[in-house]
């Protein structure tokens, strides 16, 4: 059975099942109860409905008002609802200090405002109002809240112009320029570390130090490569970055604000080394994993996970388990489950380094397709000092354990990006650059025995 038959079948029992809950309810109304003051049956209320619509036209004035009472309560929620979701998303500590009413009240069912409601605006317009309001604004808050976070932040600097209308113009030519993949001009960096530190406690003897003094920050739509010995601290950096492991010291900054006050998997996605795929679901289960959990239609949630194994170049593999697929076939799944929850930022760490070398060159394309089509912005981990110049708007050159950034480059060619720049002097140049410098660290860390 095809998509379009599941569809048809779908529909089918949807009308199906309203037509046997009319059933049920004229069955129960006509022969069971059988007292229109208890239970009236659908032919009357259509019967009823008709009559008070074309006949009398005594339905209009009731409509009419009811609607006047849902519009003006609506509107108040919008009123309020907006502006706090955007100040919310903005100020942490009127987040911390609305969270508390929010989530009491919102759990509480509406009817039970009621007596107090009436005694507060009385039996007339103004309680009816006050029940629409409490039932709006909730759902405005919280859309409003989380649009404002995931929201691009070029676009609201292009909406913060203060009737300056040159500004303006200028602010949303640069969200526009985004549709072209390269470095991008931003008010700030997207992501932002601090003096980032990490150390291990160990009894009796001193902390071991993984990577110290990390001072780097990332454009909207950048994407940087980190390249440096073995044990450097390269994937510990980024499980931190991700709230994974707890840093030591310093600060990680997400559009300026601390990491601390957002929802890391709201703007962050993780491709591991390994696919790590739960090898009872299938590649569609696989992907929605990442979107399980959240709230989402599942419906909805599906044509997501659908999206994106079609984007990694997985449509028709949808239904296929992890042992039935290559290497490449189960890290573009890995990709996609990843890509799936539309995070902000995007962590990779090696994520082809298991792969044979055709089948990692030919991933690697597919990942500047997919990242151009995306615009994430990527830190990618890497050993391989080629792949990192192929892929990268930046290559950041790790120092041995402590680890700390020793040098950046960035990568001087154009793109769209292809195998054949590998031969470019610029390219040649680089790369023998960079191992220099990583070879350096190695010797001076002992040479490969002491790492």
């Amino acid at each position: 059975m095809n998509e379009r038959d599941i569809r048809i079948s779908a529909n089918l029992l949807k009308i199906a099942s309203v037509a046997f809950g009319l059933l049920l309810w004229h069955v129960l109304a006509v022969y069971v109860i059988n007292d229109t003051a208890l239970l009236v049956s659908p032919t009357v209320v259509v019967k009823t409905a008709y009559e008070m619509l074309f006949v009398t036209g005594e339905l209009y004035p009731h409509l009419f008002a009811s609607s006047w009472i849902f519009f003006y309560g609506f509107f108040l929620a919008i009123l309020a609802g907006v502006p706090l979701g955007f100040v919310m998303a903005l100020n942490p500590v009127v987040r911390d200090y609305v969270n508390p009413w929010m989530a009491t009240l919102y759990t509480t069912p509406r009817i039970a405002f009621a007596p107090i409601l009436l005694l507060w605006f009385g039996i007339g317009g103004g309680s009816k109002i006050a029940i629409v309001f409490l039932g709006c604004v909730f759902p405005i808050l919280i859309n409003s809240y989380y649009g404002m976070r995931v929201v691009d932040r070029e676009y609201v600097r292009a909406g913060n112009c203060r009737l300056r209308i040159g500004q303006t113009f200028r602010s949303l030519y640069h969200a526009m320029e985004k549709g072209s993949a390269g470095t991008v001009s931003m008010a700030g960096p997207v992501l932002e570390l601090r003096s980032l530190h990490k150390e291990i406690s160990r009894k009796d003897r001193e902390p071991f130090k993984i990577f110290q003094n990390v001072n780097l920050s990332l454009r909207d739509g950048e994407f940087v490569s980190v390249v440096g010995p073995s044990g450097c601290g390269k994937t510990t950096m980024l499980r931190v970055i991700n709230g994974l492991l707890a840093r030591t010291s310093g600060e990680i900054l997400i559009d300026g604000r601390s990491a601390d006050a957002i929802d890391h998997e709201l703007v962050m996605g993780f491709v591991f080394q390994g696919a790590s795929l739960l090898p009872w679901r299938t590649s569609l289960k696989n992907v929605l994993l990442g979107v399980e959990g959240r709230g989402q239609n599942p419906k909805e949630a599906e044509q997501t996970a659908r999206k994106y194994l079609d984007l990694v170049g997985l449509n028709g593999f949808e239904n296929h388990y992890p042992h039935e697929l290559s290497g490449g076939m189960q890290q573009r799944v890995n990709l996609a489950r990843a890509l799936a929850v539309n995070p902000r930022i995007l962590l990779m760490d090696e994520p082809f380094a298991a792969l044979d070398a055709q089948t990692r060159n030919f991933m690697q394309l597919e990942l500047l397709r997919i990242w151009r089509e995306t615009k994430k912005t990527v830190i990618f981990v890497t050993h391989m000092i080629s792949e990192a110049i192929l892929l990268s708007d930046r290559v950041i050159v790790f120092s041995h354990r402590p680890g700390t950034i020793r040098s950046e480059f960035a990568v001087p060619l154009e793109r769209p990006r292809r195998m054949e720049m590998r031969s470019d002097p610029r390219f040649l140049e680089l790369e023998n650059t960079v191992w220099k410098q990583i070879e350096e660290e190695v010797n001076a860390s002992g040479g490969f025995a002491q790492m």
